[in-house]
């Protein structure tokens, strides 16, 4: 006990204790608590968070409590999600998984992550196409005519697409020939578009 005790001062004046507390809390609970702590993040990136949380992490692992989760778990689930998904997207889930335990680690919740010497699989470089103005002549060709117009915003100003979806005849000035991106469209966890102002 007395060992234990000076261990405990010790961490103290190192700034280094952890209250075990918070060490009980689920995988669940981090997981809403990091989703929370970045209002500011775009509705797409935050609806695609909130998905490999709530769908592709298993609830027998979103029930345990943060301080029992170890590195031979975290590589199971990614073991789990490399049978089923591109290495990409198993990328992309296990991403969301290390910053949740980050974020517990940056609050002293835990005293180390998980996510440690995990084997992912390897993810080979995406070769884009540049499209020719022939190529983007034939997807504008191709689409229901009411929407041609967004093609060759995309293709031409290289605005992203939340940023056509969004766009709005007052933002076009066709005299100064200029154009205004004020407003963004996105898609939440369930879907639902999402319409945001441009800062």
């Amino acid at each position: 006990a007395d060992n234990y005790a000076n261990t405990i001062e010790a961490d103290r004046l190192r700034g280094v204790v952890i209250d075990p507390r918070y060490s009980k809390i689920t995988v669940e609970e981090l997981g809403k608590r990091w989703l929370a702590s970045n209002p500011g993040k775009r509705p797409t990136t935050r609806a695609t968070d909130q998905i490999g949380l709530t769908v592709h992490v298993p609830s027998k692992l979103k029930s345990r409590t943060i301080g029992s989760v170890m590195p031979s778990d975290i590589q199971a689930l990614v073991n789990g999600w490399t049978d089923t998904s591109a290495p990409r997207t198993v990328h992309r889930w296990y991403g969301v998984v290390r910053a949740i335990f980050a974020f517990a680690v940056g609050n002293d919740w835990i005293g180390r992550s998980p996510c440690r010497s995990i084997n992912l699989p390897a993810a080979s470089s995406t070769r884009r196409h540049m499209l020719t103005p022939i190529d983007v002549a034939s997807v504008a060709e191709a689409t229901v005519e009411e929407y041609r117009a967004m093609v060759w915003l995309g293709a031409v100003l290289g605005l992203r697409w939340s940023e056509v979806a969004g766009m709005r005849v007052g933002n076009i000035d066709l005299m100064r020939r200029v154009l205004t991106v004020a407003e963004t469209v996105t898609r939440d966890a369930k879907g639902r578009p999402v319409h945001s102002q441009t800062t």
